[in-house]
């Protein structure tokens, strides 16, 4: 969010291929500022992570994009001069010769940032996590270390003493299964080994998932099986016993996030429906391990996808996701998305 508490959006633009940033002046992004921040050229040549405010109050994400003269990819970081980033900083991190996913990006209770960056390599088997570290807002002095054994796209958090934890799901070739792992870092920096934990047997099919901390710091994750799967860890480490609950059917997106107002995790995700059309759907839990929950319908599209959400200061949802060449944000009026929601089309492209 902008300090004023409006929503910020970044995406990709198609078939310009360039990241844009919306800066909306109000919740329901009926007017907004608009800024081209990155220029990927080759068409599905660039991906971007998630927005995060640094110490500066101010954007910042980590992106990367191919280069065919090298026939590599180039990761970097933009930092936002202004909320609406009409100035920016653009930093050259490192290059790798592999494909991979999108990247993550998150910054620690300081507010400095860490970017992850998935790496195939040439034989797209050999999977590596590349993680830099910064020790400003614009990443110009950074660490980086590797990660071994990486899997799909990684989200990474902090714990409340600011340690980085990264969550993937990494496929079992052997049986055709996938695990649900939560990776902690021994160091700031992710420079020394880490500790790797299977937290639960997931959908192989590449889905990400999404994770948050609960108010006595245990990680609360989303995902699908494909039913809508919440799993909450007895403690920090993950190293007890994992309450798995399950929510609903036909899920094909998750996201989850721990509320402002009552520290329960709310559950914002994409669901087909009987009649085949896509359902925006929220599930505000009743318990921290999301045993029960209430689910309301958003929105409805048969082209509804990439979704993403953050909570106002009053705790009440806000959403941005694609339908087809469409973006939508839609102010939830309630923290559970009961009462009246206000949707608005800010980009078609």
């Amino acid at each position: 969010r902008t300090p004023d508490g409006n929503p910020l959006v970044l995406f990709i633009a198609e078939p310009q291929n360039r990241a844009v940033l919306v800066a909306c002046d109000e919740e329901a992004c009926s007017s907004f500022t608009e800024t081209v921040v990155v220029e990927f050229g080759l068409p599905e040549s660039g991906q971007v992570s998630e927005l995060a405010i640094g110490a500066d109050g101010l954007p910042a994400f980590a992106f990367t994009r191919y280069d065919d003269d090298t026939q590599s990819r180039e990761a970097g970081i933009v930092h936002c001069l202004d909320a609406a980033c009409t100035q920016r900083s653009v930093t050259d991190l490192l290059t790798f010769a592999g494909g991979g996913m999108a990247p993550a990006f998150a910054v620690d209770p300081q507010g400095l940032p860490i970017a992850v960056f998935s790496d195939w390599g040439t034989d797209g088997q050999t999977g590596v996590y590349h993680v830099v570290r910064c020790s400003d807002p614009s990443c110009q002095g950074h660490t980086a270390a590797s990660i071994p054994d990486a899997g799909g796209a990684p989200v990474v958090r902090f714990t409340e003493s600011g340690a980085p934890v990264l969550a993937f799901v990494r496929n079992r070739p052997e049986d055709r299964k996938a695990d649900l792992v939560m990776h902690a870092c021994s160091d700031d920096s992710c420079s020394a080994e880490g500790t790797q934990t299977v937290v639960a047997e997931v959908s192989p099919n590449g889905h990400p998932v999404d994770m948050a901390y609960t108010a006595d710091g245990s990680p609360v994750f989303a995902f699908d099986t494909p039913r809508l799967t919440v799993a909450l860890c007895s403690d920090a480490a993950c190293d007890g016993p994992v309450d798995v609950s399950f929510l609903d059917t036909g899920v094909e997106e998750a996201r989850v996030i721990a509320t402002s107002t009552n520290g329960l995790p709310i559950i914002a995700y994409t669901s087909i429906a009987p009649e085949y059309e896509r359902e925006l759907r929220v599930a505000a839990c009743a318990d921290m391990a999301c045993s029960e929950g209430t689910i309301q319908i958003v929105d409805t599209n048969d082209w509804m996808h990439t979704i993403d959400m953050v909570l106002d200061p009053n705790g009440k949802p806000i959403l941005a996701y694609q339908t087809g060449t469409s973006l939508m944000i839609t102010a939830c009026g309630d923290p559970y998305c009961e009462s009246d929601s206000q949707n608005s089309l800010f980009w078609d492209q």
